[in-house]
Parts: structure tokens; sequence; C-alpha cells
């Protein structure tokens, strides 16, 4: 898989490509939830942006991709 990021600084664009990373891979939302460990639910939620506070599930689903999340500065913002 090519080293990239999609740089993203809203939920909805985390959303978007939670859903384009799970595509990737070839998996259903409940693929991806059972191998995370989270509901289907959860997925699909997370897909419209809808993570709330439960970063610990963003990080299980996050990894169940094999993809690291980053932060990186905005050399733009003051």
């Amino acid at each position: 898989m090519p080293e990239f990021f999609l740089p993203f600084n809203t939920v909805k664009g985390l959303g978007d490509e939670l859903r384009r990373l799970r595509m990737d891979a070839a998996l259903t939302q409940s693929e991806l939830a059972s191998k995370a460990g989270v509901s289907r639910r959860w997925v699909g939620n997370a897909e419209k942006g809808h993570v709330g506070g439960e970063i610990g599930k963003l990080m299980m689903v996050v990894r169940a991709l094999g993809v690291k999340l980053a932060f990186e500065r905005d050399p733009w913002a003051e």
C-alpha cells in the first residue's frame, strides 16, 4: 500500500477518509466493525462524521484498517 495522506480538518473529512480506506480495503461496514471490535452502526456513524467523544473506538478502527492517524502543524495557520 503506498504511503500518502489526505489532509482534512473536519470530522466529516475524517469520516470520508475512513469510508475511502474501508472501501480500498474491500471491507463492508460489518466486516470492518467485526475486525475493529466496534458495532456496524458505529462505523456507519463515523463515516458520516459522527464520532463524538469516542476517540478510543476511532483508534480501534484506524488500527483495523492498518493505517495511522497523525497530526501535523498547518504551516498556514496563525
